[in-house]
């Protein structure tokens, strides 16, 4: 059907300066209230203009809706005026125009048929977005936690956004937004947080506070803490956030066998100085003993829980050990080629506190005891060079120990063929065997 003068006066209109007397005389010239243009109708384009003033284009939605223009008509994506008007960047600014759509009758909980995303998924992603808006678009009984195609909530998409703010969070997180839905890829709102270039303490805190789980793994087993660690925007702050609430467990290794404090930018020595403090190395670590500002105090078993009968012997026992502190103790007792030798010390040390009379046991504890030890000296000497035993015997108080001088030769060796960082796993395999147990 041929265009009439009229009709043309109103595409001209909506697309142009949308003057919303011009508009009117348009509309009451050509008589149609169903007419489109591509599939869309005029509230589309009206609410696509990207070149007039918020004010216009809500006297002009007025004008449409009072007419009688089908405010929930869709194109063929299934996209209404409202997905329009929610992604367009000039417009989230301000909201007269979003209070009249809504007004008119516009569904807010409509998905597009390509992507599934509501009105909400679109304004989270805009970058123009207000308060104000989300507050005003979440009063139009819309489900916060509808999820697109891709299995992404509006607050996927918020925490993404480079223009976030607690005050942009705060209305979502007030409707019962869910910081632990995981989309097709397991990530939460949280890992996006985390990867976001404006991630500071106060939205961790924010989000601790929602009850954000920090340790779910995504499909590569990345956490949020594992993001928040790489991300550049890192400081002190942030990590001690995460490690001050108690929640996150720092033992998490991704696909990689990465723990998140490992993948810390070198750079940033105040952070990956502080993280020791909490995270000693392991043996894919890429945070250095050598480097770690570290207790002086030497590590070992505690012996203060045994019977007086073994604390002298378990006593003696730490003082066998290679100097080192409790972190690096703690960290060769959780790395999982070390894990189930230190388990039976543990299960044999408990029977022997309920009967530290029984010789069997005592001689079972003692052989534990030494193959527990043997993983220790493989340990320190895959990760501590040479050079440096001296400098650990004086800091930590106690002498290497004489097995392991006796083989400094050949683990030089070792960290000849094996000197990056990186290698340690290769260096503790060469040395498994060097000592007998």
């Amino acid at each position: 059907m041929m265009m009439t003068k009229a009709g043309m006066a109103v595409w001209d209109e909506v697309q142009g300066d949308c003057d919303a007397q011009r508009l009117k005389r348009a509309l009451d010239s050509s008589g149609e209230k169903s007419m489109t243009l591509d599939g869309w109708t005029p509230l589309h384009y009206a609410c696509e203009n990207r070149s007039i003033s918020d004010a216009t284009r809500a006297q002009a939605i007025q004008t449409l809706v009072q007419y009688g223009v089908d405010v929930n008509a869709v194109d063929e994506h299934g996209w209404t005026a409202l997905h329009m008007l929610s992604k367009n960047k000039y417009v989230a600014e301000q909201d007269s125009s979003l209070n009249e759509l809504l007004a008119g009758g516009a569904n807010a909980g409509v998905q597009t048929t390509d992507s599934k995303r509501t009105a909400l998924h679109f304004l989270c992603e805009n970058e123009g977005v207000t308060p104000s808006a989300l507050t005003r678009l979440l009063k139009a009984r819309i489900d916060v936690n509808a999820a697109d195609q891709d299995g992404n909530t509006a607050l996927h998409y918020l925490t993404e956004n480079t223009s976030i703010t607690t005050e942009l969070l705060t209305p979502l997180l007030e409707a019962k937004a869910d910081l632990n839905t995981q989309n097709q890829f397991q990530s939460t709102p949280f890992h996006n947080l985390c990867q976001n270039s404006l991630l500071t303490s106060a939205f961790v805190r924010l989000f601790h506070q929602h009850r954000a789980n920090p340790n779910t793994q995504n499909n590569i087993g990345n956490t949020p803490f594992h993001f928040a660690c790489e991300n550049y925007s890192l400081t002190v702050d942030i990590i001690q956030e995460f490690i001050s609430s108690k929640l996150v467990n720092l033992t998490i290794t991704n696909s990689l066998g990465k723990t998140a404090p490992e993948l810390i930018p070198a750079h940033k020595q105040d952070c990956v100085a502080f993280a020791q403090k909490y995270a000693a190395p392991s043996m894919g670590s890429n945070i250095s003993l050598a480097t770690a500002k570290v207790s002086t105090v030497a590590g070992g078993e505690d012996a203060s829980d045994l019977p007086s009968p073994l604390t002298k012997h378990l006593t003696s026992w730490n003082a066998s050990l290679p100097p080192f502190d409790m972190a690096f103790y703690n960290a060769i007792c959780c790395e999982p080629a070390f894990a189930s030798t230190y388990e039976e010390v543990q299960e044999i040390s408990l029977q022997l506190c309920e009967a530290p009379n029984n010789s069997t046991l005592f001689h079972s504890w003692e052989q534990c005891l030494t193959k527990w030890r043997t993983s220790l000296l493989v340990a320190y000497t895959a990760l501590v060079q040479p050079d440096l035993w001296s400098n650990y015997a004086e800091k930590y108080g106690r002498s290497v120990p004489s097995d392991v001088s006796k083989v400094r030769g050949k683990v030089v060796e070792v960290w000849q063929r094996f000197p990056d960082p990186a290698q340690r796993r290769e260096r503790l395999d060469a040395l498994t065997g060097l000592f007998s147990a």
